[in-house]
């Protein structure tokens, strides 16, 4: 971690000590801070972030999609140092938070335009099922996804028509 990151994480303390906040700024803060740390790559924290601004307004849809674009951002880095894997594994966590988004929220169709754009990187199937190696693999069933994520996501798979 370096100093500036150290820095600009302890302002984040301060934010969510200021009293004359209402929980509606206080969220907007922590997204915009948010918003600061995925631009910085510091996917972790962005879902950090996001998390704590949910808590404070639960309603909140753009946390969601902030967390589905830090998880599909870090796919390359949650398996650099892994020759085997299933890779889609960080896409399909993403879905699972875009597919949180609410149709009435205006960050609906930015959602629905990642996941039109990231149906691409699925695994291809001509049934319901992959395999990978020797597991196989079905379609809907829970995957554990490791890496920073540590979440179960929902395996799906790309038809081939």
């Amino acid at each position: 971690m370096t100093q500036e990151d150290q820095s600009r994480w302890a302002s984040y303390t301060e934010v969510l000590h200021l009293n004359n906040l209402n929980s509606s700024q206080l969220a907007d803060s922590l997204v915009q801070l948010a918003q600061l740390e995925y631009a910085k790559g510091q996917f972790s924290k962005t879902r950090e972030l996001c998390l704590l601004a949910n808590k404070w307004d639960p309603k909140l849809s753009i946390t969601k999609l902030l967390i589905g674009k830090a998880y599909a951002s870090n796919a390359s880095l949650c398996h650099r140092d892994k020759n085997q894997g299933i890779k889609e594994d960080v896409i399909w966590a993403a879905f699972d938070e875009w597919e949180k988004i609410d149709s009435s929220s205006e960050y609906h169709e930015k959602a629905q335009e990642f996941i039109l754009r990231y149906e691409n990187y699925l695994p291809r199937s001509g049934g319901s099922q992959i395999y990978f190696g020797s597991t196989k693999l079905k379609e809907g069933s829970n995957y554990f996804v490791d890496c920073w994520i540590q979440r179960y996501t929902t395996i799906r798979l790309r038809s081939v028509n």
